[in-house]
């Protein structure tokens, strides 16, 4: 079983709060993954108290651009390497490869 941390864009950001721009939380789906996702600069996101069981044997942040939808066969990029540890509250720094950036 493959567990993707789905991070979509939204078209309008709206609250600023220490050099951070919030984008919204995540949604739970499976191995209670759950948090809340900040724009920090141009290519770093932060998933402030992020939860997850680590217990997936696969388990990737991936971002989609706006307007494709996220499915079972993938599609997304990856943003960072494989989630192998549990988070109970940390906050997960994420840096978008090369040549993307959040806006």
């Amino acid at each position: 079983m493959f567990v993707r941390v789905w991070i979509s864009f939204l078209s309008v950001l709206t609250t600023v709060s220490e050099a951070r721009v919030l984008i919204g939380t995540l949604p739970t789906e499976a191995h209670g993954v759950r948090g809340t996702l900040y724009v920090h600069d141009d290519v770093t996101l932060l998933i402030d108290q992020f939860y997850y069981d680590g217990s997936a044997p696969a388990a990737y942040p991936y971002f989609y651009i706006k307007g494709n939808v996220p499915n079972d066969a993938g599609g997304g990029i990856k943003i960072s390497g494989r989630l192998t540890m549990r988070y109970t509250g940390q906050t997960l720094t994420l840096t978008m490869p090369s040549p993307y950036t959040v806006y």
